[in-house]
């Protein structure tokens, strides 16, 4: 499109153009000093009354053959003119103004007045012929009409008067001395006009909107020759053409909810530091017509600093067509969704020019959109802190971006996550807390939506929370979900096989409900199933791989690929990262957090280098040979025997503080493998002591504390290919009665002759311990044939975690599962 637009406007009014060299200059116009880039709303033109004004006036010199040599002398005025005309300015996302007979391309005009009402002109003649030489002085007066009458809208580029549309002049009253002379004939004022009428004005139309509501776009006087008719002389005086906004915007304010947080829909201005990215804010133009008409036409909402329409990602950015009466004040209003709005290729983009824009006039005012706050939501045994560096490394990118972390200074009471691997809460619980401390950030900063980035556990946390506790409309406003994003960095979406670790050791002591809520059989067999909906927010996950997983398969040593990414399609891996890197990784921050929650809504596209998640494998067949949960004095040694029998491999799983140290006894009483207080090992999320192909026999556990407080150390060992429980299967029976079933084998042969239990625990409950029958009774459906079964009493509604435990002589197996009644 090119930089300028002409329009075509017929007429004397406008003849002054045809020699005027100023129309050049609207490509840098003038604007007003009332007019300041730093004032709060900057009136704007873009097209609108165009007011041509002057004095003109026309003398006429020539000979022609009338039965004879005729010689006249012609003059019309000097006679001042005012014409307006309705001009259309077009733009690049403005919207027409809904006229059925305007031209479907190219700016328009409609003539909205016109003056004078009566032209006086006068001429003499003066004629040889063989009667002699005669002469006659004449004068005419005629009502006049703009050359373009009624609603005629022109292309852009100059076009020729139609024939019969020259010299619009009513019928002139003439007069003579002489009507010997040829002026019967003659109709000079009309010739005249006729003239003026076929020259056409080509002023320019901003290419872009003006700073201004109005400006002259040309002035000046000028003396020219018709083209048609070199006799004729115009002259033009005073001449000057403005161009004022016919839709005029004196104002424009922002306006956002008080408090999102607060279920209220009372509304404020935006303050001065702005407002945040995904809040709707609602934009009010005060609107005034400026014409002597109605006038309907669009408002179309632009960002300027972006170049496109305001809402476009989701196809409402017009308003519907209004009709503002003349002289009329009216406001006019529009809901701005931000989203995405705070960043422009991975980089802060604070200050967006909002326009108010109508083919004639508008308005804009800057805004400052801050990038959405971003909640960190920490995992099992962490707190706030775990966040610091990512802390920094975000508001590295943007020193206004709002960063917090669920338990972090700004947290109140019931605000904070308790994740203690013994003692801590629910994920229910804190996902409570989780919910109470977004609430308290979206009072704190206006925010109506807010990033998750979660750690580990505190996937699963947030999970439930959107699941189950995240607000929906009417706040935040829009349709779109609070959680704009849910980023996961190692989060067990399918668990954690370290975590039988405990899970066994918190059913006998009833603790260690976060732990037990990691255990692939309590995520698979509840959790997944009850939390499975989205509500519209997108998921990613990012996972540690290279290291092993308590022989589930490769991950970041205590989560593995498989099950960070489980059923979701946007995740990513990071080859080399320990499961407590995670969160304090800069290539994460740079990649996959700021790739997932820094993007322009006109930006996103699928990241690229994902891949679908595929199915998990089936874990090798793992039995579990000793659980407990010892307290470990200072100085003293606690000892926990460990029945192997002949397996690929042993690995015994620890989750105490770093300060216990821990030594594999073989039969023989030498040392396998150890770990030192304060190792690096020591510090590991879950402690794993592994041996290959161990001997049967009785191992031994020693574990030793150093610090001075006693410590509890939950612990579990376990034998990869060994002879194995095969399950532990729980159904439910009416009457919330459940049905505990136990199968075991050696090889294809049942083994008979065991006592096995079942031990339930509901999560924060009391311990349930079921004695399991193989006789045939009791609901047991065949005698001695491996299969132990039995039937409960009716039970609370909750969560139960299963334990089911055989023993025959040194033998020892416990296999976990889980239930849920309710």
């Amino acid at each position: 499109m090119s930089t300028t637009r002409r329009l075509l406007v017929g007429g004397l009014a406008l003849a002054l153009l045809v020699a005027v060299p100023l129309v050049g200059e609207m490509r840098a116009p003038l604007v007003p000093a009332a007019v300041a880039d730093t004032a709060p709303t900057v009136p704007l033109l873009t097209g609108g009354l165009m007011i041509s004004t002057g004095t003109v006036g026309a003398t006429l010199d020539h000979n022609y053959n009338c039965s004879g040599t005729c010689h006249v002398q012609e003059s019309t005025g000097p006679v001042g003119f005012s014409e307006t005309d309705l001009v259309e300015g077009l733009f690049p996302g403005v919207q027409r103004a809904p006229a059925s007979d305007w031209p479907s391309q190219g700016p328009a005009v409609m003539a909205l007045a016109w003056s004078p009402a009566e032209v006086h002109g006068h001429w003499s003649e003066t004629v040889t012929d063989s009667s002699g030489t005669r002469t006659s002085s004449c004068q005419t007066t005629a009502q006049t009409e703009r050359p373009f009458s009624n609603q005629d809208m022109v292309p852009g580029d100059s076009i020729p008067i139609p024939e019969g549309m020259q010299g619009n002049f009513y019928q002139p009253q003439s007069t003579c001395d002489n009507t010997d002379v040829c002026c019967p004939t003659m109709d000079p004022l009309n010739e005249e006009a006729g003239a003026v009428g076929r020259y056409s004005t080509q002023p320019d139309v901003p290419a872009t909107p003006w700073k201004a509501t109005s400006t002259v776009v040309a002035s000046g006087d000028d003396t020219s020759h018709s083209q048609s008719d070199p006799y004729a002389t115009f002259t033009l005086t005073n001449a000057r053409v403005t161009l004022a906004c016919a839709i005029c915007i004196s104002d424009i304010t922002f306006k956002q909810l008080d408090d999102p947080s607060s279920g209220e829909e009372a509304k404020s201005v935006v303050p001065d530091t702005g407002t945040y990215d995904g809040n709707v804010v609602e934009i009010s133009a005060t609107v005034h017509n400026a014409a002597d008409r109605s006038l309907t036409v669009p408002f179309s909402f632009i960002d300027k600093t972006t170049g496109k329409p305001l809402n476009e990602a989701d196809g409402d950015r017009l308003v519907e067509p209004q009709t503002i009466g003349a002289g009329a004040t009216t406001t006019i209003t529009f809901d701005w969704d931000t989203r995405g709005t705070a960043w422009r290729h991975m980089q802060p983009m604070p200050t967006h020019t909002i326009q108010v824009l109508t083919g004639f006039g508008g308005a804009q005012r800057d805004i400052t959109v801050l990038p959405k706050p971003v909640v960190l939501v920490h995992g099992w045994n962490s707190d706030a802190s775990t966040w610091e560096t990512m802390k920094s490394l975000l508001t590295a990118k943007d020193e206004h971006w709002p960063v917090f972390a669920v338990g972090d200074s700004w947290s109140q009471a019931g605000m904070t996550m308790d994740t203690d691997p013994v003692s801590g809460n629910s994920i229910e619980a804190n996902a409570r807390a989780e919910a109470r401390y977004i609430e308290h950030v979206r009072s704190l900063t206006k925010a109506q939506h807010v990033d998750l980035v979660v750690h580990s556990m505190g996937g699963l946390i947030s999970r439930d929370y959107i699941d189950h506790m995240m607000m929906g409309e009417p706040h935040p406003p829009g349709g779109r979900p609070l959680v704009s994003h849910l980023v996961m960095l190692g989060t067990p979406n399918q668990g954690s096989a370290c975590a039988y670790a405990a899970g066994g050791a918190a059913v006998y002591f009833g603790k260690a409900v976060p732990t037990i809520q990691l255990t692939p059989v309590y995520v698979a067999d509840i959790f997944d199933k009850y939390v499975r909906n989205q509500h519209g927010v997108p998921f990613s996950v990012d996972a540690g791989t290279g290291y092993p997983v308590c022989f589930t398969g490769d991950g970041d040593g205590v989560v593995t690929r498989d099950s960070a990414w489980w059923i979701y399609s946007d995740v990513g891996e990071r080859p080399g990262d320990l499961h407590t890197d995670l969160p304090s990784d800069p290539a994460i921050a740079d990649q996959w957090v700021m790739d997932h929650v820094a993007k322009a809504w006109f930006e996103e596209s699928t990241p690229s280098g994902r891949r679908p998640s595929p199915a998990p494998e089936p874990p090798p067949a793992v039995q579990q040979v000793a659980i407990g949960m010892p307290a470990v004095a200072r100085g003293h040694d606690v000892i926990v025997k460990v029945p192997v029998t002949t397996a690929k491999r042993l690995e015994v799983i620890l989750v105490g503080p770093a300060s216990v140290a821990a030594t594999l006894l073989r039969p023989t009483g030498a040392v396998s493998v150890s770990q030192k207080a304060g190792s690096t090992a020591a510090r590991r999320p879950f402690r794993s002591l592994q041996v290959a192909k161990p001997t049967a026999g009785m191992w031994k556990l020693r574990l030793h504390q150093t610090a001075a407080a006693s410590a509890n150390v939950m612990l579990s060992a376990s034998l990869q290919g060994a002879t194995k429980t095969e399950g532990v299967s729980v159904s439910r029976l009416s009457g919330r009665r459940l049905k505990v079933t136990a199968k075991l084998r050696k090889g294809t042969h049942p083994i008979t002759g065991a006592t096995a239990q079942a031990l339930l625990r509901r999560t924060g409950g009391r311990l349930i311990t079921i004695g399991l029958v193989d006789n045939g009774t009791h609901g047991d459906a065949r005698a001695h044939d491996g299969i132990y079964t039995a039937t409960t009493a009716a039970l609370p509604v909750g969560d139960y975690y299963v334990v089911g435990k055989a023993v025959k002589a040194t033998m020892r197996r416990y296999v976990a599962s889980a239930i849920s009644i309710r």
